[in-house]
């Protein structure tokens, strides 16, 4: 993934320990206090998200349908989120549950499952270890002002596990229904990714175009760009206000026109297997944002360690920030 900003960019080690990494779940929404899910708030050491809610409905005595949450996160890391189980006319004494990694910190009645991305973002704490001097300050303000919203190597699993399993679905071959949207979401990520690079290495990755589709930030809200409101926009792009976006390839018009659409007509021709996976798993073309901001990102720096604080919004990756920062190893 080709960085974007300019800057002295240096080799650290990440995630040396399990506790260097950790995130922080930031719903939006609260528990009712009723209902008929069993809502916990759970921290997880070195453990994978669909392993915990497979725990969870073991020891509850549900199917694994039963239990949901908002997002898969990082296994080796230390993190923190909800998890929902679906309980009618009855409670769960979690006071004996035992799970490797795993603490329940908290547990509410809620009147609705868990809905995959219902949150508002995650905060990280990261500490990049073996660092040779301080991050050269003028890349952390740049940083601070966004990065490219790349997605991140753990959405196309192991080994590139997922979008193998993408190629596979191209080719006709069925797969079961978890690794069927695993493999979906895979392939429309990596071509999101080579987009985004393409903008990333021509400087127009947060520069809107006319033709563009643009996001505003902090919503799902987008529009058209149109020539006489063009300069417009980019003033509000310079503010932060909105960003230009990127396909989520799939059924369905994707709202770009002119110089955006024939860059996003050569990247599914250049991927045309990922696409062909797309449409034959009836995924519905979205757009996301080509860039993040960090929110309340700060660095400090001591002993060779750089310890990071910020928040990003659903759906963005760290690794896209640290991309910006480090060199690759």
């Amino acid at each position: 993934m080709p960085p974007a900003l300019s800057g002295e960019r240096q080799f650290a080690r990440i995630k040396h320990t399990v506790e260097d990494f950790r995130v922080i779940e930031l719903p939006n929404w609260t528990p009712s206090g009723d209902g008929e899910h069993e809502v916990l708030w759970i921290e997880k050491t070195d453990a994978n998200t669909e392993w915990v809610a497979r725990q969870l409905a073991r020891y509850a005595e549900v199917s694994i349908r039963d239990v949901s949450f908002a997002g898969r996160k990082d296994r080796v890391a230390v993190t923190r989120q909800w998890f929902s189980v679906q309980v009618p006319g009855r409670s769960v004494d979690w006071s004996e549950f035992v799970a490797t990694g795993v603490q329940i910190l908290e547990t509410e009645r809620h009147n609705r499952k868990i809905r995959t991305g219902a949150l508002q973002g995650n905060r990280f704490e990261l500490r990049l270890r073996e660092m040779h001097h301080a991050p050269d300050p003028e890349l952390l303000a740049a940083i601070a002002q966004g990065v490219p919203n790349y997605f991140g190597a753990q959405r196309f699993g192991r080994d590139f596990s997922n979008l193998r399993a993408a190629e596979g679905l191209a080719s006709g071959r069925r797969l079961r229904r978890n690794e069927r949207g695993l493999a979906l979401s895979a392939a429309r990520a990596a071509m999101f990714n080579v987009f985004l690079g393409t903008r990333v290495q021509a400087h127009t990755w947060d520069t809107p175009l006319d033709g563009d589709v643009v996001q505003l930030e902090g919503s799902n809200s987008v529009f058209s760009v149109e020539s006489n409101t063009l300069d417009e926009v980019k003033d509000r792009a310079n503010q932060r206000d909105l960003h230009p976006t990127g396909p989520l390839w799939g059924r369905g018009n994707m709202g770009v026109a002119g110089a955006p659409a024939r860059i996003e007509s050569k990247v599914i021709e250049d991927c045309a297997h990922w696409a062909s996976a797309a449409e034959r798993g009836g995924a519905k073309a979205g757009r996301r944002s080509l860039r993040v901001v960090p929110k309340g990102f700060d660095c400090a720096f001591a002993n060779g360690v750089a310890h990071l604080a910020f928040e990003l919004s659903a759906g963005s990756f760290a690794t896209a920030l640290l991309n910006e920062l480090l060199l690759p190893d």
